[in-house]
């Protein structure tokens, strides 16, 4: 994504047969969505401008409508797009709180030792996990972001700790 823009949600699959999009969201964003606000939609390299027409989030499902797709064949051809909008549409937080995708970057030690630098961070199923690159190259190493982990954490100063004795390293 370019700098500015957040990811909202991904299209899984048309809906019915008059343009309905089911989606996936990344957050609570999508439903701050309402008729008129402009999206971006993203394929590839390649990027579409949109507009809403209806954003319909239940317990366990979403659903977008954008203006111009009528058919279930105009959703189809959407399928896998991922929605995007401007990062000034995120909720503000609390001092102390962040977003993941600010982790993004952040150098990574163990006991002053640099680990290495996030590269992502994958969601799973109890929590995240940190995908952390060692300077000079080799493997990435897989550090789970979880409170018994995480010493300090301050995306600001671009740094995140971790509780030494956690992970098996090679020596220096």
């Amino acid at each position: 994504m370019r700098d500015g823009e957040v990811v909202i949600a991904a299209i899984t699959r048309a809906h019915g047969v008059r343009g309905m999009l089911k989606v996936k969201p990344t957050g609570a964003t999508l439903a701050t969505l309402r008729d008129g606000d402009a999206v971006t939609l993203v394929q590839g390299e390649r990027r579409r401008d949109a507009v809403v027409e209806s954003v319909d989030v239940r317990a366990n499902e979403a659903f977008l409508r954008l203006r111009g797709v009528a058919s279930r064949d105009d959703a189809e051809l959407l399928r896998g797009a991922l929605v995007v909008t401007g990062d000034d549409r995120l909720p503000g937080l609390d001092e102390a709180e962040f977003y993941v995708r600010d982790l993004i970057g952040c150098r990574v030690f163990v006991a002053d030792r640099h680990l290495g630098d996030v590269r992502q961070v994958l969601p799973g199923a109890a929590n995240d996990v940190l995908e952390v690159h060692p300077p000079g190259g080799g493997d990435p190493v897989l550090v789970p972001f979880t409170r018994d982990a995480m010493v300090a954490v301050d995306p600001a100063a671009g740094r995140v700790d971790v509780r030494d004795g956690l992970l098996e390293l090679p020596e220096p």
